[in-house]
This record gives structure tokens, sequence and C-alpha cells, in this order.
């Protein structure tokens, strides 16, 4: 919800939403007695890399443009997507968000 919020310019409703999810990331590390690591290294992820972006409205709203960006080229990379396209005849600019 946080990325939408910024994608749409809500950006203190983004950080709301971002924050508490921040804070049950953090709170849900070990489960019962059991630590699961991968959670920890995203709450460390997410506080060195992301928070830092959440600076202003245009810098949150750059980061998650950049984020659906790399996500699409990763894609549209892919034999499978490259097959698909050209199944269903799609043009190249049809792969943009734009579209």
């Amino acid at each position: 919800m946080a990325l939408l919020c910024f994608l749409k310019r809500d950006f203190e409703e983004g950080k709301e939403y971002f924050d508490r999810f921040l804070q049950r990331l953090k709170a849900s590390f070990y489960a019962g007695e059991l630590y699961i690591g991968w959670r920890e290294e995203f709450y460390n992820h997410c506080i060195q890399h992301l928070c830092p972006e959440l600076k202003s409205e245009d810098s949150a709203y750059k980061m998650v443009w950049e984020m659906i960006a790399r996500r699409r080229d990763f894609f549209s990379s892919k034999p499978s997507y490259m097959k698909l396209k050209k199944e269903f005849g799609w043009s190249s600019e049809c792969s943009r968000l734009e579209c």
C-alpha cells in the first residue's frame, strides 16, 4: 500500500503505511523461539536503502517508478515474455507503463 501511495503522490499516507510495515517486520524476527533471519535482513535492507529515499514526495515517487521500471525491464528480457510478446503480437510501445 505504501508504494501505491507514493506512486499516486500521497506521501504522508505512504509514510504511515511504510512505518507500520517496518514495525510489523521488526516484530516478526522470531516466530515463537524460531529466529527468521531473512526478515531481519529485509528490515535492514529497507532501513538502509528505502528509508533514505523517503525524504520528499518527489524522491519517494521516483524510487517507486524506478523499482517498477527495473522489474519491467527484467521481466521483458525473459525468454518466456519474448515468446508471449511474439505470440500475441505485442508492440514494444505496449510493454511500457504508459499503455
